[in-house]
């Protein structure tokens, strides 16, 4: 082998290292991007599966005291009541009220009572967009019909939730649309 022959193959081969390096600082890029979206959409299905349930829950009144299942906080924050213990009485330190929040520290907090919960965190920015439609459609079983009952209505709650971050100054969204049914009114 020659010289010259050696100092072409270095070459080459430098040429071709270098297009694999490139290629290489491109891809973990895109990988980091990916791997960011993907933990975005992960927190998003958390929190939407712990609001669903949340929304799913409120309204019960099974002492027909008049409880108001959704409070409307703003832009960012839903308030949500259900009786559970049946006594007539919200009690604001218990699972009868929960708020859903942006709150401070760029989270998506759940509180009930003095207790809060990140279900989201390291947001750049979080939306709660709340449609509820007040279609009177009688629950399965009540017997409004009759007149003897008063019918529970069944509304439907539509909740977008949107989750922003930041990563390497780029903005990375996701968003999910979650449907539930809403009861309330009197159970008796």
């Amino acid at each position: 082998m020659t010289l010259l022959e050696l100092v072409v193959a270095a070459t080459s081969a430098s040429l071709v290292g270098a297009a694999a390096l490139s290629l290489l600082v491109a891809h973990a890029g895109v990988f980091g991007q990916m791997l960011e979206q993907t933990r975005a959409m992960a927190d998003l299905a958390f929190a939407a599966d712990v609001v669903w349930r949340d929304v799913q829950t409120a309204g019960g009144d099974p002492a027909c005291s008049g409880v108001v299942a959704l409070a409307r906080e703003g832009p960012t924050a839903l308030r949500l009541h259900a009786d559970r213990d049946g006594d007539g009485v919200i009690d604001r330190e218990s699972l009868e009220e929960i708020e859903i929040a942006a709150g401070s520290g760029r989270r998506l907090v759940r509180r009930i009572g003095q207790q809060s919960m990140a279900i989201a965190s390291d947001l750049a920015s979080a939306a709660i967009v709340l449609r509820e439609s007040e279609a009177a459609t009688p629950a399965a079983g009540d017997s409004g019909a009759s007149g003897l009952v008063a019918p529970a209505l069944v509304r439907r709650v539509d909740l977008d939730l949107a989750l922003a971050r930041s990563w390497r100054g780029r903005e990375i969204e996701v968003a999910t649309h979650l449907s539930a049914a809403l009861r309330g009114g009197c159970l008796r």
